[in-house]
């Protein structure tokens, strides 16, 4: 149990498999997302990237640690969250979670520019912004 609302998701137990891929699904379809579900579900498989959920409301959260430079990142990969979000709903405990796994910094990414006003609520700040150019 990461805190008492969320806990590490098992894809043994066939319940929190259906709440990952229906959470995955949701994100996916609201979105221009790059990621795959597949990919995600892979990636948990093998050990690099972890889920949460939530029995009750069936929300889920994906996330991996990665080294940049002297530090290790906490990446939240995709959340889905019913009625609400994420930072004002689980985000003390995904910073336990982060610190446990000796992250120094939290980061995400999203195309939904609600996120810029929501940060600054939990001391956060505006890090990057991508852009692209097709070929």
């Amino acid at each position: 149990m990461i805190g008492k609302n969320i806990r590490y998701g098992d894809l043994n137990n066939s319940r929190e498999l259906k709440i990952l891929l229906n959470s995955l699904e949701i994100v996916k379809n609201k979105g221009k997302e790059l990621w795959n579900p597949c990919d995600i579900i892979n990636a948990i498989y093998t050990g690099t990237t972890g889920f949460l959920v939530n029995d009750t409301s069936e929300d889920c959260l994906t996330f991996y640690t990665k080294k940049e430079y002297e530090i290790t990142i906490f990446w939240i990969w995709t959340t889905y969250v019913k009625g609400g979000d994420v930072i004002n709903k689980y985000f003390d405990e995904v910073k336990e979670l982060a610190r446990s796994l000796n992250c120094k910094e939290i980061r995400f990414c999203s195309k939904r520019r609600g996120y810029e006003k929501r940060i600054q609520k939990i001391n956060g700040t505006l890090y990057q912004v991508e852009y692209k150019v097709q070929l």
